[in-house]
């Protein structure tokens, strides 16, 4: 007969496993729709080539691609660290985890304390989906700013140097960047492509650069092509939050249906607790725990999928 801690561990590592398909399996859709687009919109729209980070640590060596893509996480993130860093603060937070879980909870808990080295990456993606929304936001009126600029005679890399003062973070580093390393002697492409690196995910700053790329290859008014950009990035953004407001409920629906199994069985183990240990005394029951808790994390997939809805 298996014990309760083996039984929750069984549970959540088979959540966890269930979960980490459903991502991965969105994350290779989404690259399928990236290259896709990227076909489409021509040069400068071809999905971010990362560059190899330029550590030679016994980090990069050992992790190679995961190194890469950590590397690419603190760019998104905007965070001065490098992978060694990130990397060491995993396994500090997973040797602590491991710790304050072995010390009250036994063996089976220190193992499952060592997911908290999943902590630092966690928050270094969080980070990095806020800098992107704020892009995202910010984009429309630095173009707007662009166009302004160009009207009255400026450069391509001035009128993006006029944003990048008048703009707030994120955007302004991005756009300061890309105007002062034109005045260095880089390329604009490479300028553009180096800018690009730092928000692979971002449509709309995919979108930007594949236009102005487009113009300067094949010409045409510039400032009609930004305002269009512009005009295209706003009906975007009010197409997402339009969307949002329509799956409010779905959204609901769904944390409500995947709180209530937890709280019904807090308040049994309240009123009642000797309820529910066949669940986890008895073979049957724990089959039937573990194949709940498989089907909950399905069913929040499904219901999370529902409600999104991308604007491409």
């Amino acid at each position: 007969m298996l014990s309760p801690d083996i039984l929750g561990l069984s549970v959540f590592f088979g959540m966890s496993a269930s979960y980490g398909l459903f991502v991965t399996s969105q994350r290779t859709r989404r690259q399928a729709v990236a290259l896709e687009f990227a076909r489409r919109l021509g040069p400068g729209g071809a999905g971010p080539r990362l560059e190899r980070t330029a550590e030679t640590g016994l980090a990069n060596r050992v992790l190679g691609p995961v190194g890469e893509w950590i590397h690419s996480m603190t760019l998104r993130a905007g965070v001065p660290l490098t992978v060694t860093q990130v990397v060491a603060a995993s396994a500090a937070t997973a040797v602590l985890g491991s710790t304050v879980g072995g010390m009250v909870h036994g063996v089976p808990w220190a193992l499952a304390g060592l997911t908290m080295g999943a902590f630092p990456m966690i928050s270094l993606r969080q980070r990095a989906h806020e800098l992107d929304a704020k892009v995202t936001a910010q984009l429309p009126d630095a173009i707007d700013l662009m166009t302004r600029a160009l009207r009255v005679g400026h450069s391509f890399p001035e009128s993006m140097r006029v944003a990048a003062a008048e703009s707030e973070e994120p955007l302004a580093t991005l756009f300061g960047d890309v105007a002062e390393e034109n005045g260095l002697g880089l390329e604009l492409r490479d300028c553009l492509e180096k800018m690009l690196h730092k928000v692979p995910h971002n449509f709309e700053v995919r979108l930007f650069i594949s236009c102005v790329l487009l113009n300067r290859e094949t010409g045409g008014n510039a400032v009609e092509i930004l305002e269009s950009v512009a005009r295209t990035i706003r009906e975007r953004a009010v197409f997402v939050e339009k969307v949002a407001a329509m799956t409010t409920e779905v959204r609901a629906s769904a944390a409500v249906l995947a709180a209530m199994p937890f709280i019904a069985a807090g308040g049994l183990m309240l009123v009642s607790p000797n309820y529910l240990k066949p669940l986890f005394e008895v073979a049957i029951g724990q089959k039937l725990l573990f194949g709940a808790g498989l089907l909950m994390v399905c069913g929040m997939a499904i219901m999370s999928r529902v409600a999104t809805v991308e604007a491409e």
